[in-house]
């Protein structure tokens, strides 16, 4: 009663904004603008019920990590907890940083669920959504394997000989790696490799396309050898952002991270396309 009562205060200083069960689903059938179903409690309240269709992403993370939970600026965001209160706390940073859209799921019935369709268990794999291309469970002896890890992942664990691509840089790679006749793709849960296989068999037309059954994460698991670098990089490794310690020189790029981040301020007061609530 008390963190509901606090909540309470919190919403109402930052302009949190509700929304039934009724304006949700109407919104759901709105295919002209994109909605995104966030339910913030644990992963074990998550997988214990939830809303069908909704997706995990716990309040702290979605805030410190937005870009990694919400692909379009200017979205619309419904924040799920039958208590009400994580949702309420997390839409009041969410209201600050600039998203106008954020609304918090009015819970109804008993256990909030109430009038919902809803699902257990952990959530389906990204594979069961895709396309399945024809698999292989091992890095088959004589193929090439391209790998659609990260840059930071491959670097420090990948199948042994295996090439470090870009998706959207597969032309890149073909040009690296050139005629093969046997190629195995991989990613951490093969379902990125899955995606990039009909691009990879229309760039090597001749050559026989697998993808690795469970991709990295069924060849960690079976506790084969890895190799760590990225003496195999058919590209740039600019795909992600290095944080300061991911890089050799840990101290210079923390200080030039320290500089950017005092900085920032000003920046944004001179940038035209963002602004923050001031409350």
């Amino acid at each position: 009663a008390k963190a509901r009562a606090a909540a309470g205060r919190v919403a109402q200083r930052f302009d949190v904004r509700f929304a039934s069960r009724a304006q949700v689903q109407s919104w759901q059938g709105d295919l002209s603008r994109t909605l995104y179903l966030l339910d913030v409690r644990t992963r074990e309240e998550f997988e214990a019920r939830r809303l069908a269709g909704s997706r995990h992403a716990p309040g702290g993370q979605l805030v410190q990590a937005t870009d990694e939970y919400v692909g379009v600026r200017n979205a619309r965001i419904i924040l799920v907890d039958p208590a009400r209160v994580r949702s309420v706390m997390t839409a009041s940073w969410l209201v600050q940083m600039g998203w106008s859209e954020v609304h918090v799921l009015e819970p109804e019935g008993e256990d909030g669920f109430a009038g919902w369709p809803t699902e257990s268990g952990a959530s389906p794999a990204p594979i069961e959504r895709v396309k399945a291309w024809p698999e292989t469970s091992s890095a088959e002896k004589n193929a090439t394997v391209i790998d659609f890890s990260t840059s930071l992942r491959f670097r420090s664990y990948h199948i042994p000989g295996a090439w470090w691509a870009v998706r959207a840089r597969l032309a890149e790679a073909r040009a690296k790696i050139g005629e093969v006749p046997q190629i195995v793709l991989t990613s951490e849960d093969s379902a990125l490799a899955h995606l990039a296989a009909p691009e990879v068999a229309a760039l090597w037309p001749q050559a026989s396309v697998k993808v690795l059954r469970g991709g990295n994460a069924s060849y960690r698991a079976a506790d084969y050898v890895g190799e760590e670098g990225l003496e195999r990089a058919t590209t740039a490794p600019d795909d992600v952002w290095y944080k300061p310690y991911d890089h050799a020189d840990k101290e210079t790029h923390a200080r030039a991270y320290l500089e950017w981040e005092v900085a920032l301020v000003e920046r944004i007061r001179r940038e035209p396309g963002i602004r923050f609530r001031e409350f």
